[in-house]
């Protein structure tokens, strides 16, 4: 028995102090919790008032929530550059009788009241920046990386659920699955790009054809290490491309053919055995490579055949997120590159409040002017992820993550080839400020501006979180998957196969692609198969097509008809029959095992062994 005096509360605290005006009706306002001992559950919350009746409303579950949420219950009543507040009551559950009422005695509880600026949700610092949008269906996505090819298109790559990786080429999305993360990307001479990622405590590569056509995947020899991770690629003057990997506390670096075939020995470099997250791009007819020490908090730069060499040299590089230093790197059109990295030079007591830095180095490699502060304005939780691109006119930008007023934002700001700012100051990449946003990554653009790809997490009413890719492009045409695209996947044997074997099974027909994509990102979002089946065996067309009285028997007989298109074997026909009778399966469940069946994969598998068109679903 517990002998802690529980109490009374005695004061309420928010996690914010600003409200965007892109919040939406439901939406989380702020998580309120109460300062007071012993068990938070059990307790009550109530709005005494507030300054603009109607705009707030609180939810919790007081048996499970030992905080409660603020929502938004009137979003129209947010104004720009005006303040709000809402005074809000928490009794604990010493406090309150067995129907949850205040005790007449010990009843008083703590009342606070909390006080919000509303601001800007939406950010348009520079005149030229597109609209944000979605590249993907909402669920569990990370880790984005981007490519422009050699006809002009973009690609994106991330490790998006259930799909493995997606990429989404121009107005295509395609899916790799199985377990793959940590997607890198290179354009290739001939049109197509070359995609690797970690799977299974290894490195795998695939090229993807000018056409579209996906090759196969093929897994690199790491040895003795099954730690292989952090790849990334980089195409060479001569059409070949270069892998670069994390493994045993090194950096490996290959060549590679144009057809994908190995190219010479593996280069290891990092003799500290800390090595991180390397970056790789082509320089003269070789490549330059950077990376992370832990060890030592510096970054390293090598070239191929030469020794490493410190970049910052101050042992202050580390990412505010990881505690290492994730260098960002890019060649140049002058021959030279750059190297980003962030540090907390500025603030050598602590790596939580970290800026952001690069270098430049000409075409023989060398230091080109000294290293450069890239950031200028203070952000809540400091700078980190520095990403850098090369831009058609022979400029770069640099982009990072810093604190805003919701979360984290991917803010950037661009230089000239001689290192000096185009911008007087950092501009916001995202347009949408409410939720995080983090891991940018970033593509150049024929015309001279750039697309940039980010994380972007939000919280719904109930709390749960959901991650996307969100992307936005600065000048030019936004590409057409802006629009409504036609996308393709390739997890035949994942969501997007078990999707379209169900409407084959179900309705004995081709899916619609709207259709298809609804339920692609349902399952993308955990709901089962079986609920789909479900869904399936309720709606109209199902009832159409096998009747709305039809006996056991008689649907076991219009299941092998639509599904199987063949009339029942007498075992076959009885075994289900008394799955249903004598083991109360319920039809969906049957309409599962007939579309997961051999015989049906078979009869699928010519129209999606190439992959399965569908349009995504964005609600």
């Amino acid at each position: 028995m517990s002998t802690e005096l529980d109490y009374a509360p005695v004061g309420i605290v928010d996690d914010r102090d600003t409200l965007l005006t892109t919040l939406h009706d439901g939406d989380i306002a702020a998580t309120l919790r109460a300062i007071d001992t012993g068990p938070l559950t059990g307790g009550r919350w109530v709005i005494d008032g507030q300054a603009q009746p109607g705009l707030f409303r609180i939810a919790y579950d007081p048996a499970l929530d030992t905080s409660a949420r603020l929502i938004v219950a009137n979003a129209a009543l947010l104004e720009e550059g005006r303040s709000t507040s809402v005074t809000v009551h928490y009794y604990d559950h010493n406090q309150l009788d067995a129907r949850g009422n205040p005790l007449p005695d010990l009843g008083l509880g703590i009342a606070e009241t909390l006080v919000y600026a509303v601001e800007a949700g939406r950010t348009q610092d520079l005149a030229s920046l597109g609209a944000e949008f979605a590249a993907g269906a909402n669920g569990a996505a990370s880790d984005p990386a981007m490519t422009t090819l050699a006809d002009g298109r973009l690609v994106a790559v991330w490790q998006a659920g259930s799909a493995g990786l997606t990429a989404r080429i121009g107005d295509v999305v395609s899916g790799i699955g199985g377990a793959a993360r940590e997607p890198a990307v290179a354009a290739l001479a001939d049109g197509g790009f070359v995609l690797a990622y970690g799977v299974d405590g290894g490195i795998a590569y695939r090229i993807v054809g000018a056409d579209g056509g996906i090759g196969e995947a093929h897994r690199l020899d790491t040895g003795a290490h099954a730690d292989a991770a952090m790849p990334d690629l980089a195409c060479l003057q001569d059409g070949s491309f270069t892998l670069a990997w994390r493994e045993g506390g090194q950096v490996a670096v290959r060549q590679f053919e144009p057809d994908g075939a190995p190219r010479g020995a593996v280069e290891t470099f990092g003799a500290l055995g800390t090595a991180y997250s390397p970056q790789v791009v082509a320089h003269g007819d070789g490549y330059a490579v950077s990376w992370g020490e832990i060890g030592d908090g510096n970054v390293y730069l090598a070239r191929a055949g030469a020794a490493p060499v410190a970049v910052n040299g101050d042992g202050m590089a580390a990412s505010a997120g990881t505690g290492a230093p994730l260098p960002g790197m890019t060649a140049l059109a002058d021959g030279g590159f750059v190297v980003a990295w962030d540090s907390y030079a500025n603030n050598p007591f602590g790596f939580a409040s970290s800026d952001i830095f690069f270098q430049r180095y000409d075409a023989a490699g060398q230091p080109a002017g000294g290293i450069t502060q890239v950031n200028t304005d203070f952000s809540i939780g400091g700078r980190f992820d520095a990403q850098v691109t090369a831009l058609a006119d022979g400029s770069f930008v640099v982009a990072w993550q810093a604190g805003d007023f919701d979360g984290n934002g991917i803010v950037g700001r661009r230089f000239d080839a001689r290192g000096e700012a185009l911008d007087a100051r950092e501009f916001a990449i995202n347009e949408l400020r409410q939720g995080d946003q983090a891991g940018p990554a970033l593509g150049a653009l024929a015309d001279g501006g750039f697309a940039a790809a980010w994380v972007d997490a939000q919280a719904d009413g109930a709390g749960r979180i959901e991650t996307r890719i969100e992307m936005r492009v600065l000048a030019g045409a936004v590409p057409e998957a802006q629009e409504q695209p036609q996308a393709l996947r390739l997890d035949i044997d994942g969501a997007a196969g078990q999707a379209y074997r169900l409407y084959a099974a179900a309705f004995d027909r081709t899916p619609d692609p709207a259709g298809l994509g609804y339920w692609i990102a349902a399952m993308d979002r955990g709901v089962s198969l079986q609920a789909v089946a479900a869904g399936f065996t309720g709606s109209q067309e199902f009832t159409d097509l096998y009747g709305a009285h039809t006996s056991d028997a008689q649907f076991v007989d219009l299941l092998y008809q639509n599904t199987l298109h063949r009339a029942p074997d007498a075992a076959g026909r009885q075994f289900w029959v008394d799955a249903m009778q004598a083991h109360h399966a319920p039809r969906e469940e049957l309409l599962v095992q007939f579309s997961e069946s051999p015989e049906n994969q078979a009869q699928v598998i010519g129209s999606i062994q190439d992959g399965i068109a569908f349009t995504p679903w964005g609600g």
